[in-house]
């Protein structure tokens, strides 16, 4: 019986398949507020990394020991989770890259080796694959990331964004046309005391993200409804 992709739960591709790689997206933005950083981790960060899968690592040790398919089942889920969800953390172009790896993979041969005898080993002549380079954000996204998750912890924590804006496109669009007005208002003046024209700038990419946001998951969840 030829294999079949997994039926399609939001976010889904239009083709019907499962994408996991968008429904951990959609849960490091929706759930915990994360934005990929597009660089390689620091200190404290890469201990996060390292702890997550260890620890998913030991949990299926233990499910084996326990005899336990369920346990060993959930500790290989979780490791895949926690494995996308720090790639979008990085910013690494995750399915470009993949497709890469499945590449090279597949000029592999079955083989019998010290890691068990259904394995596959890398035949005479056969290239590692090369990564594409991250993508670099530009500065004011940067800027504009850091500014949201300082005012995230201000309010989202305890209300959620839609509470804010509670007209959805419309609430959005009303911002976003207000800061446009107040950088027209601004431009030609030479000194602006309330709120400067970096400032606006940056609130500007951020109400887009939000507006941005708005649309990509409710397209998301309209394709679900569809299927």
């Amino acid at each position: 019986m030829a294999w079949q992709c997994p039926p399609a739960t939001p976010p889904a591709t239009k083709g019907g398949c499962m994408d996991i790689y968008k429904l951990v997206v959609e849960f490091q933005t929706k759930v915990l507020g994360n934005r990929p950083y597009f660089d390689n981790p620091d200190l404290k960060e890469y201990k996060f990394i390292v702890d997550t899968l260890e620890e998913e690592i030991q949990e299926f040790k233990d499910g084996y020991a326990n005899n336990s398919f369920n346990e060993m089942a959930d500790a290989l889920i979780d490791l895949i989770y926690f494995a996308l969800g720090h790639s979008y953390r990085m910013g690494i172009n995750f399915n470009d890259n993949f497709l890469l790896v499945h590449k090279a993979n597949m000029q592999k041969i079955k083989a019998n080796t010290n890691r068990g005898e259904t394995d596959a080993e890398k035949p005479e002549g056969w290239q590692e694959p090369e990564f594409k380079p991250l993508v670099k954000m530009p500065q004011l996204f940067i800027d504009a990331a850091e500014v949201q998750q300082e005012k995230d912890k201000d309010y989202n924590n305890k209300n959620s964004r839609r509470e804010y804006f509670p007209f959805g496109l419309k609430s959005y669009i009303q911002m976003i046309w207000i800061k446009v007005l107040r950088m027209v208002n601004v431009v030609d003046k030479d000194k602006v005391f309330n709120e400067p024209l970096h400032d606006s700038i940056i609130d500007l990419v951020n109400y887009a993200s939000f507006l941005y946001d708005e649309i990509y998951f409710d397209d998301i969840n309209t394709e679900f409804e569809e299927e």
